[in-house]
């Protein structure tokens, strides 16, 4: 079925590609072999909340330092993942 779309496509004079989800290339289907890689965009976590639906009030301070009270439960949070991802392989 792949075929016969690429098939159609091509006929009507229309570009043809494929994406690779495991490697994120995208290959052009024209004889050309061309081939790009999406590179994930980098942006501010401001921009990230934004899209989110999280509204950063002007003037604020993001605090990118975890307070001294808290750091607690991110060392409990990976102790727990280590035993839950403890595994014996043997060879």
């Amino acid at each position: 079925m792949a075929i016969a779309a690429f098939e159609l496509f091509r006929s009507a004079g229309f570009p043809a590609f494929y994406f690779t989800d495991n490697s994120n290339e995208i290959l052009i289907l024209d004889g050309s072999n061309g081939r790009y890689t999406l590179q994930p965009a980098k942006m501010e976590i401001e921009d990230y909340l934004n899209l989110h639906g999280y509204q950063i009030v002007s003037g604020s301070k993001i605090i990118r330092d975890i307070p001294t009270s808290r750091k607690h439960i991110g060392e409990e949070l990976v102790k727990k993942t280590k035993n839950l991802c403890r595994c014996n392989f043997s060879p």
